[in-house]
């Protein structure tokens, strides 16, 4: 196999660029394929840039994530607020952290405000001379280390792919390329120090920033909150990333919040009024400021609707192993998002999601109205083994 014959030549490549601390340069060439986000495809700034590396590139990146990776573990070096790009971390987790504290904070009679914000390209904005003096100052990286992630982030280069037409070959001045497996170490080693630099309680997930604060005075509040978003439009600043203002909301959450009070609560930032919402997606779940999760589970009951629509209209067409991946694509990965912080939803609010998961399953089994779970068995037992039969599907 080709792994026998490569294995020993790139083992003594790699080591001897670690020694030497030096990158190659043909594995910083990249080409970068623009993926549309949302929005108008025909503005440029909608597009996410992924980079495509050589496969040698990426075991070489693997090699060093993992050294890397691990001296940070050892010593305790990243902060606990991050959960983007960790091994035991996940969007669910930082939700549930961010439900946790704002049901506390409720229950306690305090006032909280919750601040999203969000960053223009924030992987291409990283300096990298910002980044080694940090790799060096805060995280101990002796000499050639940071001579070796220097060479990494240097002289790179990319190009483009676009309707078979090719860009020329440009150098990269700043950024750290998506797509490759180092480069969300490395920014997550950048952003760091963000939950230091203020009094806010900071959830991270990559550039996916929430900030809170509590106090059981609406009016120090927001004298608090405005004093310490200064704060972390300093750091930012300072760590020369792009700030998009408009896109900055907040929350307020809290008992006996009325709404003439809740008018004269003002976030702003020097010429910036923030704007207040009454309910933010923030890592694909709607948080509301009721903190009931009607609008959330609102979204969802339409994903099932449409799920249960697809699936009843092809169900005499196509065997149950079909029926099966469409529920698993149309409706489980909906219903199964995050699903261990909906614990203080209400009952009220789960019946509907209720009903919609009831209805795929009758539809997808050929049920009655309304059955017992023994029923939806038995039907789901001769459903499967008429399949069997006629079209003869596998189990």
């Amino acid at each position: 196999m080709a792994k026998t014959v490569l294995a020993p030549f790139l083992s003594v490549v790699f080591n001897k660029c670690m020694v030497k601390g030096v990158y190659p340069n043909s594995l910083k060439v990249a080409q970068v394929i623009p993926v549309h986000k949302k929005g108008d495809e025909s503005a440029c700034t909608n597009y996410r840039p992924i980079s495509l590396l050589s496969q040698f590139n990426k075991i070489f990146e693997r090699i060093l994530h993992h050294r890397l990776y691990s001296y940070l573990q050892d010593f305790e070096l990243l902060t606990g607020h991050q959960f983007g790009f960790r091994p035991n971390s996940s969007t669910s987790l930082a939700v549930e952290r961010i439900y946790s504290d704002l049901l506390h904070n409720y229950d306690n009679g305090l006032f909280t405000c919750s601040l999203f914000i969000d960053l223009s390209k924030a992987f291409d904005t990283v300096n990298h001379n910002i980044l080694i003096k940090k790799l060096h100052q805060n995280y101990g990286l002796n000499w050639i280390a940071l001579q070796l992630f220097t060479s990494y982030l240097t002289k790179r280069k990319q190009y483009t792919v676009v309707n078979g037409a090719k860009s020329n070959c440009r150098n990269i001045a700043c950024g750290i390329p998506q797509g490759s497996t180092l480069g969300p170490l490395l920014f997550i080693i950048y952003i760091n120090d963000l939950p230091l630099c203020s009094k806010f309680k900071t959830i991270l997930y990559a550039d996916d920033t929430y900030l809170s604060l509590s106090h059981s005075s609406l009016s120090t509040l927001q004298s608090m909150v405005n004093n310490e978003l200064l704060k972390v439009h300093e750091w930012m600043s300072l760590n020369k990333l792009s700030i998009n203002y408009a896109k900055w909301m907040y929350l307020q959450t809290g008992k006996k919040i009325q709404s003439n009070s809740a008018e004269d609560f003002l976030v702003t930032l020097g010429n910036h009024q923030i704007k207040r919402e009454q309910s933010v997606k923030y890592l694909g779940v709607i948080v509301d400021e009721k903190l009931n999760w009607s609008s959330h589970l609102k979204q969802l009951e339409t994903k099932l609707a449409f799920a249960s629509s697809v699936i009843y209209k092809t169900r005499n067409i196509l065997p149950l192993n079909t029926l099966k991946l469409l529920y698993y694509s149309f409706a489980y990965t909906h219903l199964s998002y995050c699903v261990t912080a909906l614990g203080s939803a209400t009952t009220s609010h789960l019946k509907p999601i209720y009903v919609k998961q009831n209805n795929i399953l009758r539809n997808m089994t050929f049920s009655n109205y309304n059955p017992q779970v023994s029923q939806f068995i038995r039907d789901w037992i001769f459903w499967k083994r008429r399949i069997y039969i006629n079209w003869n599907w596998p189990n």
